[in-house]
């Protein structure tokens, strides 16, 4: 194993998604990896906590809320290409176990997925992780039953989904996005707009 921080290490195994799955899946938001998508075990003391996958990931989010002036945002469809970190808290982890189904990686795997071999995949998964630890800040509240988090880098940054029992958060340099219970909020560079039941209020700065 490698390690990557403290007692948080990348697993030795290595293996690949044998078909397209939904790794989250709510009214609001969807993420799907496509089949062939590399990965490996993110693991704290010999259990499993993440992964860090390799391959062809989509985002698909609906962040239109409703004001009392009309909708605003969009919804947004991205499509990924490369390393992301996907992390799993309490309940979840089982749900995900039996939504994603993996066998081991062989070498036309990680040619296939865009690697040189398994040692470059081992190299980049790593690397992406390290960087994650030096970009976000605070505690993974791994005992909380039903969140997750998505981590996809952007050259010198990620964007962040964060899905949890009570809502969902995305979050990139321009943009913030906010579902918990009835309560919205949509952020970009110069104002947020926070709606509940109806009404909204606007915060502008900068």
């Amino acid at each position: 194993m490698l390690r990557v921080n403290q007692c948080i290490r990348l697993g030795s195994e290595l293996y690949k998604t044998t078909q397209e799955t939904a790794l989250l899946r709510s009214s609001k938001c969807m993420i799907t990896v496509k089949r062939g998508t590399l990965v490996v075990n993110i693991l704290k003391k010999g259990k499993l906590m993440g992964y860090v996958f390799y391959g062809k990931a989509k985002l698909c989010l609906d962040a239109i809320i409703e004001t009392s002036e009309g909708a605003l945002g969009k919804a947004i469809t991205k499509e990924f290409n490369g390393p992301f970190i996907m992390l799993m808290g309490g309940e979840v982890k089982q749900a995900v176990l039996s939504t994603v189904t993996v066998s081991s990686a062989t070498n036309d795997d990680f040619t296939k997925a865009g690697c040189k071999n398994a040692q470059n995949f081992v190299e980049i998964a790593s690397n992406t992780w390290k960087k994650f630890l030096r970009h976000v800040e605070g505690h993974w509240p791994e005992n909380e039953k039903n969140m997750r988090m998505f981590a996809f880098p952007q050259n010198d940054i990620f964007e962040i989904v964060l899905s949890s029992r009570d809502g969902i958060v995305y979050a990139t340099t321009n943009t913030v996005y906010i579902l918990k219970g009835d309560i919205q909020a949509l952020g970009g560079s110069r104002e947020i707009m926070v709606t509940r039941c109806g009404k909204s209020v606007s915060i502008k700065y900068g």
